[in-house]
């Protein structure tokens, strides 16, 4: 896999030509990028015409291609199919595994996102209550989550972060840019999934008949904090549609640092290490081999003053 982000604005056509995409724009030269250099490709005009040849050679290589709506948001992406050389042996694996081994991993992943939490209010705020409280939180989180500790950190932690009148799935431009800032992390976890043989439709805890993603909506959750993080200290600059500047920061997400065991990666390699490890659970039966990121501050200031 590649590790370029594109993100096109405005182009007439793109093609394919000597192994190079080829961006073509009206009365400008036309720009070129070598496809092995090339992750994901984030594309807002409607107006612009792909050609299927591009597109066929996109999937082979499992090369995301996100579509937007009107409003800029991530409303669709290509994908690939039989990525993996044993990808109905780890579906296998998926579908064997025990409803205690996936409760002690959804145990192990919101232990870390609330304490991801807890370390995005302490980077935000002095709030010491509620620093305290998702500390205390974090260690009451049991087997499977039963008494919905996720569910109570996130009251506290959004009404910190965001005000005490923000509702996270209000139509207002703090949750308009989590949701681009969470599709573009959702986005990478999809396509990781799928090459490394794993099926989206089977999570972890998320079960839904209607979602083709559940386990990416289950591996994202400890990653979540890097986007509320980042909205945060551009609260003052988002608007409805969001600005270039934050759509850009946030497609940028992938390329944060996140620690797992101590060592520094970026976020978009940190979920590659995440679906490994978790791949290992399936195979090993224990859920001691997942690898989850620790939040790690980026700093933020100079761009809100």
């Amino acid at each position: 896999m590649g590790f370029r982000h594109l993100y096109i604005r405005s182009a007439r056509f793109l093609s394919l030509r000597q192994n190079n995409i080829v961006v073509s724009r009206d009365d400008k030269e036309d720009l070129l990028m070598p496809i092995d250099d090339v992750y994901s490709i984030l594309l807002e005009d409607p107006n612009c015409n792909i050609s299927a040849r591009l597109i066929s050679e996109l999937s082979s290589r499992g090369v995301g291609l996100v579509l937007c709506d009107s409003r800029y948001m991530p409303s669709s992406q290509l994908i690939s199919m039989n990525l993996h050389y044993n990808q109905v042996g780890i579906i296998k694996k998926q579908l064997e595994a025990s409803e205690q081994l996936k409760a002690q991993i959804w145990k192990q992943i919101i232990r870390k996102k609330i304490n991801n939490q807890k370390l995005v209010v302490q980077s935000c705020t002095d709030d010491v209550d509620t620093f305290n409280l998702l500390d205390e939180y974090t260690k009451e989180v049991k087997v499977g989550d039963k008494e919905n500790k996720e569910g109570a950190a996130a009251r506290a932690y959004f009404k910190t972060i965001f005000g005490p009148n923000f509702i996270r799935f209000g139509s207002t431009p703090i949750s308009l840019a989590l949701n681009y800032g969470y599709s573009i992390l959702s986005g990478s976890i999809i396509r990781q999934c799928i090459f490394y043989g794993l099926n989206t439709n089977f999570g972890i805890w998320h079960n839904s008949n209607g979602n083709a993603y559940n386990l990416a909506y289950d591996l994202i959750e400890a990653y979540r904090p890097y986007v509320d993080h980042l909205i945060f200290w551009h609260i003052d600059k988002l608007d409805d549609p969001l600005p270039k500047d934050i759509r850009k920061q946030l497609i940028d997400i992938l390329n944060q640092d996140a620690l797992i065991e101590d060592k520094k990666y970026k976020v978009e390699n940190a979920i590659s290490i995440t679906i490994q490890s978790y791949i290992k659970c399936l195979e090993s039966g224990d859920y001691k081999y997942i690898k989850l990121p620790d939040f790690l501050e980026t700093r933020y200031f100079e761009e809100r003053d």
